[in-house]
């Protein structure tokens, strides 16, 4: 979504929505990534990222997965990280 500038995330969703768990969003499956809101999310995940670490660590962590290698942080890490982001951001 925010690579194809796709519609961006608005505060009044987290009306509504929950944030996603860190095992939610580990799912391969994208019928159920959908059910939970990772798309509506989505947007926000690579924003956060963007903002806080730049554009080539996007880049970087698309190209590898490897999240150590490109924020010297593990994922759960850079999860707790965008959901206060999230809340704090957008709330």
């Amino acid at each position: 979504m925010y690579l194809s500038n796709g519609e961006p995330f608005y505060k009044e969703y987290l009306r509504n929505m929950k944030i996603p768990s860190y095992s939610e969003i580990q799912t391969k499956n994208p019928i159920t990534f959908s059910n939970i809101g990772g798309y509506t999310f989505a947007h926000t995940y690579i924003e956060y990222l963007d903002i806080t670490y730049g554009w080539e660590s996007v880049l970087g962590i698309i190209k590898t997965n490897d999240y150590q290698k490109t924020f010297g942080k593990i994922q759960r890490d850079i999860y707790l990280e965008w959901v206060n982001y999230i809340e704090n951001y957008y709330q």
